[in-house]
């Protein structure tokens, strides 16, 4: 069946996808943005360890290995229509970061300043790219379909 999605290779995808997500948050967040992070964390009186301690990372890898699998699936489910390769992931990165640029663009002025915004926005978008690219490079659709 030509519309069928290899599961297998969706879970595979999106593991290494979720990989290079948890590695480029840990970067972005903890070297490049880390000023920025702990200025916000100081200007609302926010505990730095709660920002970063356990809990954080453990919610940060669910949630990248979660947005893993909804890249490489989104990738999967575009693919037919689209054609195999880097453009096609890079549609499904789009359309995953898409809302969640809106909501943190809710943060936008308010919370955190739109310049730190922007530059988490652009890298986000990045890295989902980057993972999109390397989930798609895992999944290929089913010898013979």
């Amino acid at each position: 069946m030509a519309g069928k999605i290899a599961g297998g290779k969706v879970l595979a995808g999106g593991i290494l996808a979720g990989v290079v997500l948890a590695g480029a948050d840990f970067v972005i967040n903890n070297y490049i943005l880390a000023a920025d992070w702990q200025n916000v964390a100081h200007l609302r009186n926010i505990d730095l360890a709660l920002m970063g301690g356990t809990n954080a990372l453990i919610l940060m890898l669910v949630v990248d290995f979660i947005l893993g699998q909804l890249l490489v699936l989104t990738y999967a489910a575009i693919r037919p229509r689209f054609g195999p390769g880097g453009g096609t992931a890079a549609i499904a990165a789009f359309l995953i970061f898409l809302p969640i640029a809106l909501e943190l663009a809710t943060f936008g002025g308010i919370f955190i300043s739109w310049e730190l915004y922007v530059r988490q926005a652009a890298m986000t978008l990045g890295s989902m790219i980057v993972a999109s690219m390397a989930g798609a490079w895992i999944y290929a659709e089913e010898e013979g379909d």
